[in-house]
């Protein structure tokens, strides 16, 4: 009997050592893992010569070790037996009470950002905000309405769900305090759901987040478009009608959409997922990877949006694009190349910026890329070290004029005067700027002008230019000019800038009298 038994546990274990052997030699090679969700190693070449060897065996035990018989079947039984027991095969996701999957590490650091750990100084606080209010006033100028939009983690709203292990170490978010700090200080709209939905989730049967994703599901959408159609809503009374989707129009599926089961080795993790019976505009729809646009015939009187946004806004599509007559989604943060790109190819009423709370410690501000603010570009200018061109005797300026008008002209070297009395209108040329070659830049201007009217600065770009014309409009930065004296900054922010430009005031009737240019070239 021993002798059998024996022989039943040597079967047994050589079975177990050879059948995913050949398995692994007999079946077909998988290219990716979906327990992983990664590409799996492939088949490495024979060596062709001695020196290879050793390279060789190398990377066919990486392919073995990808590849060998059960494999998939034994990496998610060890996956869901760690799962049950609430660990996690991962170090970027955390398992919780109730088997709820949260973020960690990788993904911005969600969990220091509910224990308050990653607490940015006030002064970073500030300017955040002010590069904010940079952007904010930069579109003001231009007739556009931005609001800004933080989507809270879902650490955040459900941190009854986290393990009991994470605790707070301190007191006041970086959300909290850049919302405030923006709400008491700056003139940007705001859109800060937080509070709200930390209310519907007390009153919803349903949960508001996906218990195993990473973002709010299509009923925390719903509450959080809302609000922002709400604040939209205060500007363009007229443009826009909210709607708060009822409950009763969603039905529940169970799926993995949005799980998050793939990071710990459990692909077809499901969970319930509320579906709306709203549906997406899709008229005209014009895709580009991530991106995409919509033309939205059902509200020809609504307002044209760019957004950019991340994966949170993915749920929220539905709403707006049925909201807004045109919709540009941009996956990606709002920077000053990517939005004037937009702008430069189209018109807008309306720009939103919207991230997730955890991302809120990386989106680092641009260098003075927006700021018309004239104190702080004042500041930056007085910081500045390199001059590219000042003006200290205004003879040497080329100066184009209509013969009529050179009665009308006095120059010296500390002054120039001039009157417009007759289209075209004068031009002044700033010529071979060696140091302003691709670079960036801030220019100074102070003149008095007799007339309100607008000063035009236009910039060459290298090997662009119309018939030999390098200046054109869509080169050009406008600002208002007051009657009496106007001290103007501009900042140059562009690619494969040139070392020539113009500038003008416009205004026929108008006698204005320069008395300094300066030009600084930004070091970043």
């Amino acid at each position: 009997m021993k002798n059998i038994y024996h022989k039943i546990v040597v079967i047994v274990f050589l079975a177990f050592l050879y059948i995913p052997l050949i398995v692994g030699v007999i079946k077909k090679d998988e290219k990716i893992s979906k327990n992983e969700n990664r590409k799996l190693t492939e088949l490495p070449d024979f060596p062709a010569t001695l020196d290879s060897v050793n390279g060789y065996f190398n990377k066919f035990d990486s392919y073995y070790k990808d590849h060998y018989g059960f494999r998939e079947s034994f990496l998610f039984l060890y996956s869901k037996l760690k799962y049950l027991m609430y660990d996690s095969t991962s170090e970027n996701i955390v398992i919780g009470k109730d088997r709820w999957l949260f973020l960690n590490e990788g993904n911005g650091d969600p969990i220091n950002d509910y224990r308050n750990i990653n607490v940015l100084p006030d002064k970073k606080i500030e300017s955040y905000a002010n590069y904010l209010q940079e952007k904010s006033d930069w579109l003001e100028e231009k007739g556009i309405k931005y609001y800004f939009f933080i989507c809270p983690n879902k650490h955040s709203i459900y941190f009854d769900q986290l393990p009991s292990y994470v605790k707070k170490v301190n007191e006041g978010s970086n959300y909290n305090k850049l919302i405030a700090y923006l709400k008491t200080h700056t003139t940007i709209k705001v859109v800060d759901v937080k509070d709200l939905l930390l209310e519907e989730k007390k009153k919803s049967e349903i949960f508001i987040y996906s218990p195993k994703g990473t973002h709010w599901n299509a009923i925390g959408a719903n509450y959080a478009q809302f609000e922002l159609a709400k604040i939209i809503q205060q500007d363009f009374p007229d443009r826009i009608i909210p709607k708060l989707e009822d409950l009763k129009d969603f039905n529940l599926e169970y799926s993995n959409y949005d799980s998050s089961g793939n990071m710990i080795g459990l692909a077809n993790l499901e969970q319930e997922v509320p579906i709306p019976n709203l549906i997406a505009c899709e008229d005209n729809l014009i895709t580009n990877g991530q991106n995409f646009k919509c033309n939205c015939n059902k509200n020809p009187n609504g307002l044209k949006a760019l957004i950019f946004r991340d994966s949170y806004f993915i749920e929220m599509t539905r709403y707006l694009t049925n909201y807004f007559k045109y919709s540009n989604f941009i996956w990606s943060g709002l920077t000053f190349k990517d939005l004037k790109q937009q702008l430069d190819s189209d018109n807008y009423d309306i720009v939103i910026e919207s991230y997730v709370e955890r991302y809120l410690e990386d989106k680092k501000p641009e260098s003075k890329q927006f700021s018309k603010d004239k104190k702080y570009i004042k500041k930056v200018f007085g910081e500045l070290k390199t001059t590219i061109f000042e003006s200290k005797c205004f003879d040497k300026l080329g100066l184009q004029f209509q013969e009529e008008e050179e009665g009308e002209v006095e120059r010296n070297c500390s002054n120039l005067k001039f009157s417009i009395l007759k289209e075209p209108v004068t031009n002044i040329y700033l010529n071979n700027l060696t140091t302003l070659k691709n670079s960036n830049a801030i220019a100074y201007f102070e003149f008095e002008s007799s007339i309100e009217t607008t000063f035009q600065l236009f910039y060459t770009i290298i090997d662009e230019s119309v018939n030999g014309w390098p200046y054109d409009n869509n080169k050009m930065i406008e600002h208002k000019v007051i009657k009496g004296l106007n001290k103007i900054y501009i900042p140059i922010i562009v690619d494969q800038l040139d070392d020539s430009i113009l500038f003008h005031i416009g205004g026929l009737g108008g006698t204005y009298s320069i008395k300094k240019v300066h030009i600084k070239k930004i070091e970043l």
